[in-house]
């Protein structure tokens, strides 16, 4: 005789060894067994179907596991990988920029340098020409006259100096004008060794703070100019344009020694300005860069000649 529980309610049944196989009618639930059902099966229903399954699911969540763990790696590396491109991408770009920004800025900067030197120059030489052309003034309070183009001899004696050495006194260059012999001519024996004695102020713009032996600063001579006559004696008072619509002086086109007295010769021609651009002194002593484009010849002539009643448009040589 088998004794066992009944697999639905639990309940207590017996059978005959040999109808264990048998389907038996349980007298509690009315189910039928038909087999026996195992006691330690019955004691722990399900646990060994439990554990298989959690042993299925640890298998199932390891892979997903490993698999993500494999994934984290791939976009660990593929990080990696596109960091090191970005990195040698910025390395790359910052190495071009070293090379290429130097020129672009040489190009941009070079221009911009030349272009400040250029009008720091400029200023320099306009100033330059101010204070000569203020020296021509202290020269007219002293004699009560310019200086004129050939310095203005004793009674009967020539001197064939430029006006350029009669304003030396007021120009703090006293030394140098007491070496020069006032009874010899430029080129005489004792003057001649100072023409490379020649002060900076005298130089023009191009070649401003080079002392050589030649000036471009010089005078307007010659018919309807303010010194028609070598010894031309000019005052203030008598330009009748008005000093400050009359040349005193300019800056021209060619060099002459600068203690010999020669300057532009204004004839029916060209003038004898530069093309461009040329430094110019009024005679009211002020100076300013006159710009040919916007002054023609005939403009200039008006402001060369002083007694036409004529004093250039608004603007001339902006």
């Amino acid at each position: 005789m088998l004794v066992f529980e009944c697999p639905f309610c639990n309940a207590k049944l017996q059978a005959a060894e040999e109808r264990a196989a048998d389907g038996i009618l349980c007298v509690n639930c009315q189910a039928t067994a038909n087999r026996v059902h195992d006691p330690l099966q019955s004691a722990q229903p399900g646990v060994r179907r439990v554990r298989e399954d959690d042993d299925n699911e640890d298998d199932d969540d390891a892979k997903p596991r490993a698999t993500k763990a494999s994934s984290g790696a791939g976009a660990a590396a593929a990080g990696a990988g596109m960091g090191i491109g970005m990195i040698l991408l910025i390395v790359g770009g910052i190495g071009a920029c070293c090379l290429c920004v130097p020129g672009i800025l040489a190009a941009l900067i070079i221009p911009a340098v030349l272009k400040v030197r250029d009008a720091a120059a400029n200023v320099q030489a306009v100033n330059t020409a101010k204070m000569i052309a203020m020296a021509c003034h202290a020269h007219n309070d002293t004699y009560k006259f310019f200086p004129s183009p050939s310095m203005q001899p004793p009674a009967g004696n020539s001197r064939d100096l430029s006006w350029r050495v009669s304003i030396l006194p007021f120009m703090d260059q006293q030394p140098l004008f007491a070496q020069f012999d006032t009874n010899q001519g430029w080129q005489g024996p004792r003057n001649q060794p100072l023409l490379n004695r020649m002060p900076m102020e005298f130089a023009s713009a191009a070649g401003a703070g080079k002392a050589t032996s030649e000036t471009k600063f010089q005078y307007f001579t010659g018919p309807n100019t303010l010194f028609p006559d070598p010894l031309t004696k000019v005052r203030v008072f008598e330009i009748r344009d008005g000093a400050s619509n009359t040349f005193l002086f300019a800056e021209a086109a060619t060099v002459v020694p600068w203690s010999k007295p020669a300057d532009m010769v204004v004839g029916p021609g060209p003038l004898p300005l530069p093309e461009a651009k040329f430094i110019a002194a009024m005679a009211d002593g002020t100076a300013r860069m006159v710009n040919r484009r916007t002054a023609s010849d005939e403009v200039l002539r008006q402001l060369i000649n002083p007694n036409d009643g004529k004093f250039g448009p608004p603007g001339w040589g902006d």
